[in-house]
């Protein structure tokens, strides 16, 4: 059966060190990255939500903090729904 947790992800400390242009993206692949440490074998799925939630201000403006409800996968794989 799949197990729940509930984490806030800040973003904001890597996120800066990128150039605006392209802030929304490489959030996303470091939102991909910390949720893959609680992984084992670094399979992730982000839910719809959170990725609107990511681009609704577009490229250059990302939300810097998430919460999310992660679901480890009796594959070991990490599901994820955001919670608000």
């Amino acid at each position: 059966m799949a197990e729940d947790k509930i984490l806030t992800f800040n973003i904001r400390k890597d996120a800066v060190k990128t150039p605006k242009w392209r802030r929304s993206k490489d959030a996303m692949a470091i939102l991909i990255r910390d949720v893959a440490k609680h992984s084992t074998n670094g399979k992730v799925k982000i839910d719809q939500a959170t990725n609107e939630l990511m681009w609704r201000r577009g490229g250059k403006w990302p939300q810097l903090r998430y919460r999310l409800k992660l679901k480890k996968m009796d594959d070991g794989s990490i599901q994820t729904e955001y919670v608000g």
